[in-house]
């Protein structure tokens, strides 16, 4: 009985033990836990403590470089501040010099008026010289800014000083000349048209020019063939060729009116008119008859305008057309007198109106290639002979008055109807070519 207590007190014990333990190591545990625990909280406080340092520093190192930005920016504020005050100065300087300057010319009004009463030139001339002088006024004005600048250019002020006079001179001509230009411009508007033609025209447009390559084909001397092309081949084949070019070529405004002319006026003559082509012919002088055309006692008086769409057609030139068929009509004694405006761009609303009122019939017409090559029978000799559109004789030859007339395409279909080339250039007159 003993020994079974013993054995039970000495289980109770061990139990006891083994329980005791247990709890020390769980708490021994726990503790190495807690410690590695705030070991780890401790490093990471510690980086957050200096992260917070850090931005903290960088912080106010933003705050002194802004603080040295504002204090730099302020100088330059106040700089500039001073800087525009002086400007200010010299702008409002500048107003009263202009102020005084627009009553001196309100002043010289009535002395204007009294030039251009004397004349139109000295009035011209007045005004050139008031151009000169404010020529003159820039020139010192940069003159003077040279000199007053904080660092002074000497050299260059006197530099634009000795330019002044030549200057002002030719300021002086330059504008009499733009004002001379401009009053012929508009006593003469044809002027305008031709402005740009009679400057760029790659052929020499003076007689004594025309008359040295009379004895020259016209194909050679205007370039449409080289010499080894002439020489060489055969004569269909070089003269479509010339014809070919002629028509590809870039052309001068002055050569693409008179292309559009002659289309027109092949338009007219297929439908059985006569056309006399007055504006190739008789240029400036042509009173703004492009092509005269009659037929059954019908007059066409006919105003060809080959523009870009970019411009319209203003109620001037319709005005133009219409005045000069009235005197066409007044000159010849005719009854029946009509103007036509052919044109490739759009009227304006104005011109448009004019039109209408005036009974001007508009025929819009775009450029197209058409045959060419007039095939001409002379009716003395009955001789055939075919002109190219490059040739002198082109615009007075007229087709349909005689049977078998015709405009062809090629050179080949000319001469494969009997036709020659005609040879007025070669300063020996067919008889046919009369």
């Amino acid at each position: 009985m003993f020994s079974v207590l013993v054995w039970i007190a000495l289980f109770v014990c061990i139990g006891w033990l083994i329980g005791r333990g247990e709890a020390y190591w769980r708490y021994w545990t726990i503790q190495g836990y807690e410690k590695e625990i705030r070991t780890e909280y401790e490093k990471e406080y510690k980086a957050f403590l200096e992260e917070k340092k850090a931005i903290a520093e960088t912080h106010q190192k933003n705050l002194d470089e802004l603080d040295k930005v504002l204090r730099r920016n302020e100088g330059e504020y106040i700089k500039n501040k001073k800087l525009l005050e002086r400007e200010q100065e010299k702008i409002d300087i500048a107003k009263d010099a202009w102020k005084q300057e627009h009553f001196r010319l309100l002043d010289q009004i009535p002395k204007v008026i009294a030039t251009f009463d004397e004349g139109y030139i000295q009035g011209r001339k007045w005004l050139a010289n008031a151009f000169a002088e404010f020529v003159e006024t820039r020139d010192l004005e940069v003159e003077c800014a040279l000199v007053l600048k904080p660092n002074a250019a000497w050299k260059a002020a006197e530099a634009v000083a000795a330019l002044r006079a030549k200057r002002i001179e030719m300021a002086k001509k330059l504008k009499f000349l733009e004002y001379q230009l401009a009053s012929y411009e508009e006593y003469f508007p044809v002027l305008v048209e031709y402005r740009d033609a009679i400057l760029d025209e790659v052929t020499d447009l003076r007689a004594d020019a025309v008359d040295a390559l009379e004895d020259t084909d016209p194909a050679l001397a205007k370039g449409y063939l080289s010499r080894e092309e002439y020489d060489k081949l055969p004569t269909a084949q070089k003269f479509q060729m010339a014809l070919d070019r002629y028509w590809e070529r870039d052309k001068s405004n002055l050569e693409i009116g008179r292309v559009y002319e002659r289309y027109l006026g092949h338009l007219y003559e297929k439908d059985g008119w006569r056309v006399n082509y007055q504006g190739a012919l008789k240029g400036f002088e042509d009173f703004g008859r492009d092509l005269i055309c009659q037929k059954d006692g019908k007059t066409h008086i006919v105003q060809c305008k080959c523009w870009s769409k970019q411009k319209v057609i203003r109620e001037k030139h319709i005005m133009q057309l219409f005045g000069t068929s009235i005197l066409y009509r007044i000159t010849e004694g005719l009854q029946f007198v009509t103007p036509i405006f052919a044109t490739t761009t759009d009227l304006s609303e104005e011109a448009g109106m004019v039109a209408r009122e005036l009974k001007v019939t508009v025929r819009p017409e775009e450029l197209k290639r058409y045959p060419m090559i007039k095939c001409n029978i002379n009716p003395g000799t009955g001789e055939k002979i075919y002109h190219l559109p490059f040739d002198q004789q082109y615009d007075r030859i007229i087709i349909g008055d005689q049977v078998g007339e015709f405009y062809a395409e090629t050179v080949a279909q000319a001469e494969g109807a009997g036709f020659r080339r005609a040879y007025r250039w070669q300063g020996l007159m067919g008889e046919g070519e009369a």
